[in-house]
């Protein structure tokens, strides 16, 4: 994971902003999230969370959009956007976005890890912790990309 390290150069700065877009495309037109709906309790008492299907952020803004227009609204969504929100969708692959992202933050943290463990030494902290958590991290999700 690339946000464990301090970030305070134009080539930083560079990186985290090509990171950003990225994952605001990925986030917001790729990865679906669930909303909780209503909260039901069974027999028992216990509360159970009830979730909507599935649905990416764009899709749920274009089901709004659709409905205020139902209604006899304007929209939500002017077409200019519409169309090149649905050109970033049709050019991107979300594999490769993944890839990209990946990259980013290896290179991320390649160019701040001298820097702030240099930092954390003249601040007396051990960072030895934290090196071994982002191995863990690193194996695991090596684990999951199989």
């Amino acid at each position: 994971s690339a946000f464990h390290w301090r970030y305070d150069t134009a080539q930083q700065r560079e990186l985290l902003n090509r990171l950003w877009a990225k994952t605001y495309v990925l986030l917001n037109l790729f990865t679906p999230t669930r909303k909780p709906v209503r909260v039901d309790q069974g027999r028992d008492g216990r509360r159970k969370t009830v979730y909507d299907e599935p649905r990416t952020p764009w899709a749920r803004v274009l089901e709004h959009d659709a409905a205020d227009r139902a209604a006899g609204g304007g929209g939500y969504v002017v077409d200019d956007a519409r169309r090149r929100i649905e050109g970033i969708i049709a050019a991107t692959n979300p594999a490769r976005l993944h890839r990209e992202i990946a990259v980013i933050q290896d290179e991320l943290e390649r160019v701040s890890r001298d820097r702030t463990e240099a930092m954390a030494r003249r601040a007396g902290l051990d960072m030895g912790y934290l090196g071994k958590a982002i191995e863990r991290m690193r194996a695991d999700a090596g684990q999951n990309d199989k």
